[in-house]
C-alpha cells in the first residue's frame, strides 16, 4: 500500500469516529423524553373573577327638602369614595347614576350632612335637618348685624372678655396683637396721655390715618370706656365692609358694642387692681 492510500484510510476512520460521537444514544433519547417541561396552567382567582364581573349601575331620582317641605336648591350630592356627583335643581330634585351598593352623601350649608345607602332603590327623597354650628353666630356689620355664614367681607371680631382681663387704663393699648391687620403704636407714656395710634392694614395715606370709631352706632371715642362694659370689638378692614360709611371709613372702622341687660338671675363681678407709674427721667432745671 502506498502512503497516499494509508492517509485516505486514516482520514475515513477519523470521520466515522466523529460522526458516531455526535449521534445521541438510546439512553440519552429516553432521558430527554422523560424530562419534559411542565405545562403552565392559568388559574383564575376569586379576585380576578370579581374584577371581571360587570358592575351594575342604578339611576337614582329624588327630591331634597327642608323640614317645611320646601325644595332646597344647590344641595351637593356625591357618591361616597368616588368623584361622581351632582346637585339639586330649582325644585330640589336630582338624578344621578350610582353603583348597586353605593352610598349617597347629601351636604348643604347650614344643614347636617347625611349619608344614605342605595340598596337597589330607584327613588330617594331626603329631608335635611338644620345644623346649629358656628355659622349661626351673629357678626356686627355696618349699621346692623349678619349671620357669620353670610359675611364675605374682611371682618375680625374680638370678645370683650379678652380685653377686660388686661389691666389697662386705655382700651387702645389692649388691641395690639389681638386682631389680624390691626397695628397700634404708643407714642407717649405720660399718665392720661398714653393712648396708642391705631392703624388698620398699615398707613394708607400721608394725611389722617386713624380708623373711624363707633360705639353702639354713634361715632365717638371708646378709649376711656370701662373694659368690663364691652361686649365685642368688630374691625371692618376692606372696602366691602366699610361701604356703609363712605369716605369716613377710608382707613377702616372699629365698631364697639357695649353690654346690655339680659333676662335671668342677676350676677355681680368684681375686679380690683392697683398700679403705679413712675417717671424714668427727671428733667433738671
Amino acid at each position: 500500500m502506498t502512503t497516499s492510500q494509508l492517509k485516505l484510510i486514516l482520514l475515513t476512520f477519523l470521520l466515522f469516529i466523529i460522526s458516531a460521537a455526535s449521534k445521541p444514544t438510546n439512553a440519552q433519547i429516553s432521558q430527554q423524553a422523560f424530562y419534559q417541561q411542565p405545562k403552565t396552567e392559568s388559574i383564575e382567582t376569586t379576585d380576578n373573577r370579581n374584577e371581571n364581573r360587570k358592575i351594575v349601575d342604578n339611576a337614582i331620582r329624588g327630591k331634597v327638602t327642608d323640614s317645611t317641605g320646601k325644595g332646597l336648591v344647590g344641595v351637593s350630592i356625591t357618591v361616597k369614595e368616588t368623584n361622581i356627583g351632582t346637585s339639586t335643581d330649582a325644585r330640589g330634585t336630582f338624578s344621578i347614576t350610582v353603583p348597586e351598593n353605593g352610598t349617597l352623601v347629601f351636604s348643604y350649608v347650614g344643614y347636617a350632612k347625611q349619608e344614605i345607602s342605595v340598596n337597589g332603590r330607584s327613588e330617594i327623597n331626603v329631608v335635611m335637618g338644620e345644623s346649629f354650628s358656628s355659622l349661626d353666630q351673629v357678626v356686627v356689620v355696618g349699621y346692623g348685624t349678619q349671620r357669620k355664614s353670610s359675611v364675605t367681607a374682611a371682618i375680625a371680631t374680638l370678645k370683650g372678655r379678652d380685653v377686660s382681663s388686661t389691666p389697662v387704663t386705655n382700651l387702645s393699648n389692649a388691641l395690639g396683637g389681638r386682631v389680624a391687620g390691626v397695628i397700634t403704636r404708643q407714642n407717649n407714656g405720660e399718665p392720661g396721655n398714653d393712648a396708642s395710634n391705631i392703624y388698620i392694614r398699615g398707613i394708607s395715606s400721608t394725611g389722617a390715618n386713624q380708623p373711624l370709631l363707633i360705639v353702639d352706632g354713634i361715632p365717638r371715642d371708646f378709649r376711656q370706656l370701662d373694659p368690663n362694659s364691652i361686649e365685642t370689638f368688630t374691625v371692618l378692614k376692606d372696602a366691602a365692609a366699610v361701604a356703609p360709611y363712605g369716605v369716613a371709613g377710608a382707613n377702616g372702622v372699629i365698631l364697639v358694642t357695649t353690654k346690655t341687660g339680659k333676662t335671668g338671675a342677676p350676677s355681680v363681678t368684681y375686679n380690683g387692681y392697683v398700679g403705679f407709674q413712675n417717671p424714668t427721667v427727671f428733667p433738671q432745671y
